[in-house]
């Protein structure tokens, strides 16, 4: 657990101004031989003394863009450039793009692992499926910095955010709201964040798309109904919210629609076509319908998460990303302009620095009462909270 006291806040870091070919002599050799001794001899001196404690690494391969497929590494340079360039203007965090020519996870991961000392965190987006698992399990016995996949940390925790919202609009009793989950791989960190945030495990069911293929005629995208292949009870009747994953093309039956429950909430994560149409489902009942599609309303975005998540990640010298972070950072998303949010803007808009700061201030103050960090003092968690503003600004 990282512990904040005085000395360790009043540190910042060093600037130099480079205007004049003057100063260019003070801040390279041998200026500089004296902080590189020390740091030798004190390596917790390191961040506040270099490019590494504002620093992330956005790495990839590659091996999985939405609507692309794979990619080779250079292909996919200007897509992490782009986020490099969101984490510098909305968060003052110096980002890094990287791409790792690597087709074996381990390879990929010893990869980050001997490049790590340089940052102070690393990002790692755009890979496939097969990849994470091993990636992962690797990563956290190797590292000494947090180490996110974006794919799948921040979109589940913007979607969490976004459904505990259309909760409470509606406001239902969580302990009693149905979730049904269609995807055809296992329950993973979207169950964890469910159940972390109240959701009872009782009421979260995991249905197949091969099940829902079985229960309905699924129709082609042109076709306007499907009727249902049996007489047997829906596997979600009833149910309060509809998460449907892994959908790889056509849309969603409308049949199954009608079977949500009156003023349902319908989340999708298919890409490049959301698997329906908001103006047809809101017809049928549906309170919130959120997608990836930012024709759309409720676009379900990463960049509206991950450069507040991160400032405070960094800010508070996490060395690991838990779930009970995200869950408290899925409430501090929440928490924010309650009275500007409806059905149709349940997110808050991505860009809005106002939203970046209150995220990381926010996350910064829920961890510490969740006891994710130790602050010793009032005045040292001010100071955090003063040291997380002022790097915001960059």
């Amino acid at each position: 657990m990282k512990v904040f006291g005085e000395r360790l806040l009043s540190f910042r870091r060093p600037k130099v101004n480079t205007s004049s070919n003057k100063s260019i002599g003070k801040f390279f050799f041998p200026g500089k031989l004296e902080l590189c001794k020390n740091i030798q001899e004190s390596d917790k001196d390191t961040g506040v003394a270099s490019f590494k404690d504002n620093s992330v690494a956005i790495i990839s391969n590659g091996s999985f863009i939405p609507s692309l497929g794979k990619l080779s590494p250079t292909a996919l340079l200007p897509l992490l450039e782009a986020k490099a360039v969101l984490y510098k203007k909305l968060s003052g965090i110096d980002a890094v793009p990287l791409v790792i020519k690597a087709e074996d996870p381990m390879e990929f991961a010893k990869t980050i692992s001997n490049i790590s000392p340089s940052f102070s965190a690393i990002d790692i987006d755009f890979v496939s499926k097969e990849f994470r698992k091993d990636l992962m399990d690797f990563l956290k016995t190797d590292l000494e910095i947090p180490c996110v996949i974006s794919q799948e940390i921040c979109r589940t925790t913007v979607m969490i955010s976004g459904i505990l919202t259309a909760v409470n609009a509606l406001d239902l009793e969580i302990g009693t709201v149905k979730v049904a989950l269609i995807r055809n791989s296992k329950p993973s960190l979207l169950n964890e964040l469910l159940l972390g945030t109240g959701f009872l495990k009782k009421n979260i069911k995991t249905i197949t798309w091969k099940k829902i293929e079985k229960f309905y005629s699924l129709p082609e995208p042109e076709e306007e109904e499907s009727t249902p292949k049996s007489k047997e009870k829906s596997p979600i009747k009833g149910y309060n919210i509809l998460i449907c994953l892994d959908q790889e093309e056509g849309m969603i039956p409308p049949a199954l629609i009608d079977d949500l429950s009156t003023n349902s909430i319908l989340f999708s994560t298919a890409f490049p076509e959301a698997g329906f149409y908001p103006r047809n489902v809101h017809e049928q009942g549906v309170f919130v319908a959120a997608t990836l599609m930012d024709k759309y309303p409720n676009r379900i975005g990463d960049e509206i998460f991950f450069p507040g998540f991160m400032r405070t990640v960094i800010d508070l010298g996490i060395k690991e990303v838990s779930t009970e972070l995200l869950i408290e950072a899925a409430k501090a998303i929440t928490e924010y302009m309650p009275d500007k949010r409806d059905r149709f803007s349940i997110f808050p808009e991505a860009g809005d620095k106002g939203f970046i700061e209150h995220l990381s201030v926010s996350l910064a103050k829920r961890a510490k009462m969740a006891g994710i960090i130790e602050v010793t003092s009032d005045h040292s968690m001010k100071q955090l909270i003063k040291k997380i503003k002022r790097n915001l600004r960059g």
